[in-house]
């Protein structure tokens, strides 16, 4: 069985062990990439960073971002701090991993790694007049903030980066899952679907379907697929890669 991953390279690698290690061929194929960013305002929110009562960090990509903008701003103490300053909350083990490479501990983790149930974990404490800072991609959804907020507590979104298309050889590719070369193709994020459709054209989205089995990586990516025509034919039924790893075995087993 062959499969493509389309996950940015520097997140890549540890999916194709993993696919590898079950004796699948695979192909890396990165459709994006983390930019980067500087609001308006960071070095002053930085500045305050004893102001939070707590820290919300939903993704690798949000850690890798925060540390990077905390390392470069002038007069901030070292990052291993933030435990002692924040209780800090992570939406998954992935999050909670890349944030202990830099010598910060994760105080609260929920079981289920989505947005909504470390929200209900949040809950389950008093939140109101409580101060959050929520460092996260431009793109990242209103699920947590809102939800704090309803219940009110004071959450300051900080967009860090976001996650821009990579330049591919779309003509080797395309033609390659045209003539059905991949088995499946791994989406991990609704940013990637959209690079997907926005790369190779819609028109050609909709001519190879059924060309290649949608792996999807949760329920979020899952809706991102139907709404650009895609069926998510196999779907991690436990967040993270492992789940994937799980559901894609599942599914050859089945097929």
């Amino acid at each position: 069985m062959h499969i493509m991953i389309t996950r940015q390279r520097e997140q890549a690698v540890t999916l194709q062990q993993k696919l590898e290690a079950s004796g699948w061929e695979v192909s890396l194929v990165p459709l994006v990439e983390c930019v980067m960013l500087s609001p308006p305002g960071l070095e002053d929110t930085l500045a305050h960073f004893e102001s939070f009562d707590g820290l919300l960090l939903t993704s690798a990509n949000a850690v890798r971002a925060f540390y990077h903008h905390w390392q470069t701003t002038p007069g901030l103490p070292d990052f291993s701090s933030l435990s002692s300053v924040y209780e800090v909350s992570c939406v998954g083990r992935a999050t909670a991993r890349q944030l202990t490479a830099y010598g910060v501990k994760t105080d609260r983790l929920p079981a289920i790694a989505h947005a909504a149930s470390l929200l209900d974990s949040l809950l389950q404490d008093d939140v109101s007049g409580r101060r959050y800072l929520f460092p996260c991609s431009v793109e990242a959804r209103d699920v947590l903030p809102a939800g704090l907020e309803l219940a009110g507590a004071t959450v300051v979104r900080l967009p860090l980066y976001k996650m821009a298309q990579r330049s591919v050889d779309v003509t080797t590719w395309a033609e390659q899952v045209e003539a059905g070369v991949f088995d499946v193709i791994t989406f991990t994020s609704p940013s990637i679907v959209r690079a997907f459709v926005e790369i190779f054209s819609p028109a050609f989205v909709e001519r190879v379907r059924g060309c290649f089995v949608c792996a999807s990586i949760g329920p979020t990516t899952s809706e991102a697929l139907r709404a650009a025509g895609l069926v998510p034919e196999v779907e991690a039924k436990q967040p993270g890669l492992d789940g994937l790893v799980k559901a894609i075995q599942m599914w050859s087993l089945d097929d």
